[in-house]
């Protein structure tokens, strides 16, 4: 009975994806923040709950990447593809669907290549190749909720006005695309969080994404996961010497 918990919680990262892909359906947007963070949540929780159970297997790793296709896969690609099509009418529009909000489901695509790929490689235990798709789909979470925050502001900020638009959206969701495939080294979270020794970038960067969520909202789990792209880079090229 033990050995199923992981899957269990597994299971319910998928449960949230699939509310989180209705509720972006059905124009429920308060509702896909909520699903997205519970998802996060139960995927953490099943790797660390097999790992302390003793209770990994093969059918829990598959689990874990199907339910992940949908979370982290399909639901961000709906909601850049509604992040699209609400941009290209502006603040207040009239929200309706711009066929180019379609081009947001690239992000799908490669996340579903990503996840393949990340099946096949015996590489991946101390760290990521290529920006893990949970990752990318906070970055996009991010962007998700700053747009509600301002949509109905005024005045809104000069940023979202820039990053708001069409084109810029879809430049986004490429460069996450092009990003979950790369073989770009990406460190890992897991680990031991209370030694200081060999895991300095971890703790730093997990300490600062604190203080930026805290200070940002919404948008800060965006700045994070640009963080963590340059912390790896620069971790990186500091190791190559």
């Amino acid at each position: 009975m033990i050995r199923h918990i992981p899957n269990a919680v597994t299971l319910l990262n998928l449960l949230f994806g699939c509310i989180g892909v209705y509720a972006c359906a059905t124009n429920t947007y308060q509702m896909v923040p909520v699903c997205m963070a519970a998802a996060l949540v139960a995927d953490f929780l099943d790797g660390y709950l097999a790992r302390f159970l003793n209770a990994k297997s093969e059918i829990g790793a598959q689990l874990d990447s199907l339910a992940d296709n949908v979370t982290f896969g399909v639901l961000p690609g709906m909601m850049l593809m509604q992040l699209i099509s609400f941009s290209s009418v502006g603040t207040g529009g009239n929200y309706s669907l711009n066929p180019l909000g379609y081009l947001g489901f690239i992000y799908s695509i490669f996340a579903t290549i990503r996840l393949a790929k990340f099946n096949l490689d015996t590489r991946q235990h101390t760290h990521f190749i290529g920006m893990p798709t949970p990752a990318a789909a906070t970055f996009v979470l991010g962007l998700y909720l700053y747009y509600f925050q301002q949509d109905f502001l005024q005045m809104p900020s000069l940023t979202y006005q820039l990053v708001y638009q069409p084109l810029a959206l879809i430049a986004i969701a490429f460069l996450l695309a092009f990003l979950m495939v790369s073989n770009i080294p990406m460190f890992s979270l897991k680990g031991n969080f209370l030694a200081w020794k060999n895991n300095q970038v971890r703790l730093v960067f997990i300490i600062a994404s604190i203080l930026i969520v805290l200070g940002l909202d919404g948008i800060g789990l965006s700045i994070v996961m640009v963080l963590y792209v340059l912390t790896s880079l620069i971790k990186m090229l500091v190791e190559k010497g």
